[in-house]
This record gives structure tokens, C-alpha cells and sequence, in this order.
């Protein structure tokens, strides 16, 4: 398999993996497609920001919340270059960051 067809597919399985809350199992697929991701595709895909919406929610279910914040600004900044055909799902972003300033006790930005 080529990398770029390998990392939709990795996408894929973690996210069942996830589905079914297996985070720990799903975390080493999601780094290795966002690699590939990253250097097939360059830093401002969709694809890159949909694997890092998955890696920060991951981050979120298992408490660590510093990762889950770096993973989130990187989605909403990669999402800011995106045109009219691009989407990302910005309210599961935002929901996210939500949980992950209360949880740093950040209430004015939560």
C-alpha cells in the first residue's frame, strides 16, 4: 500500500477503536496516519485537522488535556486557511476546548 492510501484507512480503523473506547489502542494509528498525513499532504489539509480533532478528543477521554489544547489550536489554525469547500467540524472543536479549559481550570476562556 502507498502512505496515502494507508493513512485514511489507519484514520478509519481508530476511529472504530474509539467508537468502541479503545483510546489506547487507537492513539499509535491516529500518530502514524497524521505523519503521513503531514508529510504526503503538507500542515494545512483537512485531512491533517480531522486527525488532529481525533487525537484531541482521544486526549480529552483520557484526561490529558495539555495535548488535547496543542491538537486544538493547531485544528482551529489550519481551519482558518481552509476555503468555502473545505469543512471541519468546529463545534466538536470548540465543545472540546470547552471541557479542556475547565478541566485547566481556565473558566474565563472555557
Amino acid at each position: 500500500l502507498d502512505d496515502v492510501e494507508l493513512a485514511p484507512m489507519l484514520f478509519d480503523y481508530a476511529s472504530l477503536l474509539c467508537n468502541k473506547r479503545k483510546y489506547d489502542d487507537a492513539m499509535p494509528l491516529l500518530e502514524e496516519a497524521l505523519r503521513i498525513q503531514k508529510a504526503k499532504m503538507g500542515l494545512k489539509d483537512a485531512c491533517v485537522a480531522h486527525t488532529l480533532l481525533r487525537m484531541a478528543e482521544v486526549n480529552v477521554f483520557k484526561k490529558k488535556f495539555d495535548a488535547s489544547l496543542v491538537a486544538l489550536e493547531q485544528v482551529l489554525f489550519i481551519s482558518s486557511s481552509f476555503d468555502e469547500n473545505q469543512a471541519i467540524d468546529i463545534s466538536l472543536c470548540h465543545y472540546l476546548l470547552g471541557i479542556t479549559y475547565i478541566a485547566k481550570e481556565n473558566h474565563e476562556k472555557a
